[in-house]
């Protein structure tokens, strides 16, 4: 877990009103800037950073939200923020025989 892998499992996309970079907002573009993680259950609440409670929002839904759940600021989510899928494996030493079957070495 990571704030910027958040960002990528999320295609900067906002979890509550679905804005991307690119989106005219307020008069202006978004850019990859505008938007940033955050926490389903605020770490104020308790929250923790993991990959199910973390999610991609623009600046303007984030600052709505402030320190309440989505549930308690009136907000649904899109989608629900959830491991992502992890496509590569990297094996480094000695890699034990029985893991060639399941790597492409």
């Amino acid at each position: 877990w990571s704030l910027h892998e958040v960002l990528k499992r999320d295609a900067y996309t906002c979890v509550y009103c679905g804005a991307r970079p690119g989106d005219k907002q307020h008069g202006r573009r978004l850019t990859h800037a505008d938007f940033s993680v955050d926490h389903l259950v605020p770490r104020c609440q308790g929250g923790q950073n993991t990959w199910t409670n973390t999610a991609c929002a623009c600046k303007s839904c984030n600052q709505r939200k402030g320190g309440r759940t989505y549930n308690e600021a009136g907000m649904k989510l899109l989608w629900v923020p959830k491991l992502p899928r992890v496509r590569t494996v990297v094996a480094s030493g000695n890699v034990p025989a029985e893991w060639r079957l399941y790597l492409e070495l």
